[in-house]
């Protein structure tokens, strides 16, 4: 082969920074396919998510029921709001096609099942460690606990994939139970509460 033919062979430096640029590009449509699929099976269970939402409120209804204390009436209300909001996330988000999503939209939508996911977590949480440190009773201790726990084990179960967000959940749900457990003066609430501390 002459000098000639393998110069006209050989990519030029345009050629190759085409070719890289062709790849670069096919990887990131790659990784935006993989995240909108990610972020669909958030959103991919509406009858999970709704009976989660039920049964969120469930427990704070509980402990005011079971305690009379207006304070765990309040907790109960604006656990409603945040569940009629994560449930009207969820159907906007199932009215939609997402086929074309870019990565703006798709990750607003993330943020916005994170935020809600977080705010409830962050809620049930408070609704147990109030329900330990401020109530000798008994029903609303086992409600606000089992509940707690019920959930933290669902999110990891639907969340395996994104290890960090489950574990967030988790310590939401299971720290501020925990910290009610052992600030009482029961050995076996004690015991429990190191049992919990084990999941996060």
């Amino acid at each position: 082969m002459s000098a000639e033919n393998f110069a006209h062979a050989r990519p030029t430096r345009e050629q190759e920074e085409s070719e890289s640029e062709a790849v670069r590009r096919k990887d990131a449509v790659q990784e935006l396919g993989t995240y909108r699929n990610l972020v669909a099976s958030l959103f991919a269970s509406p009858a999970s998510m709704v009976s989660g939402a039920l049964a969120c409120c469930f427990g704070p209804l509980v402990c005011w029921r079971a305690t009379n204390d207006r304070l765990f009436l309040l907790l109960a209300l604006f656990v409603i709001l945040v569940g009629v909001l994560r449930v009207t996330t969820l159907i906007r988000y199932r009215l939609e096609r997402h086929d074309f999503d870019d990565v703006f939209k798709t990750s607003r939508w993330d943020r916005e099942y994170i935020l809600g996911a977080t705010v409830m977590s962050c809620a049930l949480g408070v609704n147990a460690f109030l329900a330990l440190s401020q109530s000798d009773n008994i029903p609303a201790h086992v409600v606000a606990v089992a509940l707690n726990i019920g959930l933290a084990s669902g999110y990891v179960a639907r969340n395996a994939a994104r290890p960090r967000f489950a574990l967030l959940q988790i310590a939401l749900f299971l720290g501020p139970t925990s910290i009610g457990l052992l600030l009482s003066n029961d050995p076996y609430y004690n015991g429990l509460s190191l049992l919990l501390m084990l999941y996060i």
